[in-house]
């Protein structure tokens, strides 16, 4: 049996040491007498097997220090994955192990604050969502705000309305410009014209001082009539642009209605329980789509020609469907009715016993020619009959 020694020259056994009497006579190496505090440390001092030229892990002198502890941000869950290492994890980064551009790696605890900063932020801003996808922003909307911004209006309202004031006042000027009469207009107001579009810095002084100075030239009235050709050329122009603006817009608009209709029209299978087939959607198409020398559709001008078509075209339009639809429903019933009584009819009328009608009344029954066949008229049992 082995023995245990302690502090004070208490030798025991392993029996005694873990035997009852040894429990109540309390611990070895504990002179008569002595209490020792529960739960108190007691330094047995240099034992036998304790060498002093060899200290303990940890201390002064030892060969491997003990490692530091690790920051509670590390610490690690029962896989072994420390909270970085879940967190990391979250954005694709296994392990801790962050790849560089140049095919280098590191576990992101290697890296410097600085490093693992710009790493944290570089994976954040990934996956933060833009402005346009969290709002579904198309590109007309972006380039809504964009204007808006860089407009400094104060509201979207202010906005909106700066928009329309200028488009209103552009449409003025160009109403204005189209209709003035420039060969109304007098030689010294056309040189004033002049003066305000090329210099806008001149004040009235100003323009007051170059008329004067103009009109002492001999060429002045020259150049009047130079100024006022220019600006009816420019109004000619103009009216053209307007035109070809307005042309643009009406058929841009048009051909976006005639898709419109044709794919209304293509959707219509049958009216009023009348099937309607494709040649017949185009024919009637043709009246719809295209347009008379007023730019109007022929549909509209065969209408409003004339005060008949016009009230039939009203009329059918608010009671047509309904009406033949109630005349299709009433024939269907007749002809069902019809069919079913000349149904009953052909069977309560048919004879019992057919009779083959002759000319000869006193032709004797069952008589047979000589050839086997019953002549014309005469009339015959069904026993003869198929002889």
């Amino acid at each position: 049996m082995s023995k245990l020694k302690f502090q004070g020259g208490g030798v025991v056994d392993e029996a005694d040491l873990f035997s009852d009497d040894a429990a109540e006579a309390g611990s070895p190496g504990t002179a008569a007498g002595e209490e020792t505090v529960a739960g108190e440390y007691q330094d047995p001092g240099p034992g036998e097997d304790d060498d002093p030229e060899f200290p303990e892990a940890g201390e002064e002198g030892s060969e491997d220090p003990a490692p530091a502890p690790a920051p509670d941000v590390f610490a690690t869950n029962d896989e072994g994955l420390s909270g970085i290492d879940l967190f990391l994890s979250d954005y694709g980064v296994r392990g801790g192990i962050i790849k560089f551009e140049d095919g280098e790696s590191a576990h992101f605890s290697e890296l410097t604050p600085e490093g693992q900063q710009e790493v944290l932020s570089s994976l954040v801003s990934k996956s933060v969502p833009t402005v346009e996808d969290k709002f579904n922003l198309d590109e007309g909307e972006i380039m809504f705000l964009n204007a808006l911004r860089e407009s400094g209006a104060k509201s979207v309202e202010e906005f909106v309305n700066g928009v329309v004031d200028h488009r209103m006042d552009t449409v003025i000027n160009e109403q204005s410009a189209s209709t003035i009469d420039f060969k109304g207009i007098a030689d010294d107001d056309i040189y004033l014209m002049h003066l305000r579009e090329s210099h806008p810095e001149f004040d009235d002084n100003d323009l007051s001082e170059e008329l004067v100075k103009a009109r002492d030239l001999k060429t002045y009235l020259d150049t009047v009539d130079v100024l006022r050709d220019s600006y009816e050329e420019r109004q000619e122009a103009l009216k053209s642009e307007i035109a070809s603006n307005r042309d643009r817009a009406y058929y841009t608009e048009l051909e976006g209605q005639r898709h419109e209709i044709a794919s209304t029209i293509n959707d219509i299978g049958s009216i009023a329980g009348a099937e309607i087939q494709d040649d017949v959607k185009e024919y009637l198409l043709h009246d719809i789509m295209e347009l008379n020398e007023h730019n109007d559709p022929i549909l509209m001008e065969k209408i409003f020609g004339d005060p008949e078509t016009m009230f039939k075209a009203s009329w059918f339009l608010e009671y047509g469907e309904d009406y033949i639809e109630n005349l299709n429903a009433y024939w269907k019933k007749e002809v069902s009715k019809a069919t079913k009584q000349g149904y009953e009819q052909s069977i309560n009328g048919m004879p019992g016993q057919p009779t083959i009608l002759g000319g000869g009344a006193g032709a004797r029954k069952g008589s047979i020619d000589d050839t086997g066949a019953p002549s014309f008229g005469q009339e015959v049992d069904e026993e003869d009959l198929f002889k």
